[in-house]
């Protein structure tokens, strides 16, 4: 039998930055973590034992969000300089902190939640739906998204997994590819529409006519800018 486990306690803390000043962080109050009983069935222990996980879950998530409060902080020019460091990737490097893509998803949770909401995403999820947000034809910030009840996939958003919201997020970026593509295709044929009446005009007397094409919604245009006495030579013959 194996031994019993011990009950575990994690003490959160309350990080304040406040203006001009120190950086604050006050240990709180924290609920106590239940471990598993070490007798009964196989049963309770092992749903004692995955309310443990969540418990330390949602520790972990709060931690999330303020070691992105710190390293915000952290990443401030003055407290770089005052390490003699030349960027924040030298700060973590030489401290052994977290790399760049985890502190950029801890900052990231930290700017765009507040501690409640971040504390229930995670910041794997809360770094995938501004991911998301952004990737939208119309951006939009991931608490709107969460506030409107957004689905995908006939899924509330909120409900969704990570892997899911970034299947999602490759998805739009891969349509915005092609739509770019298109636009090239499109591009070019009103380039070449754009070369052919320039020559028409300046071999009908309009030497000096410039031609260039614009975008208006989803269709190109062609502006056509002609010297007074050119236009008035061309509408006589018209």
């Amino acid at each position: 039998m194996p031994p019993p486990l011990r009950p575990t306690r994690i003490s959160p803390t309350t990080v304040v930055v406040p203006r001009g000043g120190p950086l604050v962080i006050t240990p709180r109050d924290a609920p106590v973590i239940v471990s598993p009983p070490s007798a009964g069935d196989p049963k309770s222990r092992a749903l004692a034992l995955i309310d443990e996980v969540h418990a330390i879950k949602h520790q972990m998530s709060a931690s999330a969000y303020r070691l992105g409060v710190v390293l915000k902080a952290l990443s401030a020019p003055p407290m770089i300089a005052a390490l003699g460091c030349t960027n924040f990737d030298d700060v973590l490097l030489a401290h052994d902190l977290p790399s760049r893509m985890t502190a950029l998803k801890y900052i990231t949770l930290a700017e765009h939640f507040d501690e409640p909401e971040a504390t229930a995403i995670g910041a794997e999820k809360g770094y995938a739906l501004v991911r998301y947000g952004r990737a939208l034809a119309r951006p939009e910030a991931p608490t709107a998204l969460l506030a409107r009840n957004v689905k995908l996939a006939g899924v509330p958003l909120r409900d969704a997994s990570t892997a899911e919201i970034l299947r999602a997020v490759r998805d739009l970026m891969e349509k915005q590819r092609e739509g770019a593509a298109a636009e090239d295709d499109t591009a070019d044929e009103a380039d070449k529409a754009v070369r052919r009446l320039g020559a028409k005009l300046r071999k009908a007397g309009a030497p000096g006519a410039k031609l260039r094409r614009v975008r208006r919604g989803s269709a190109w245009r062609v502006l056509i800018e002609l010297d007074a006495d050119e236009a008035a030579a061309l509408a006589s013959r018209v």
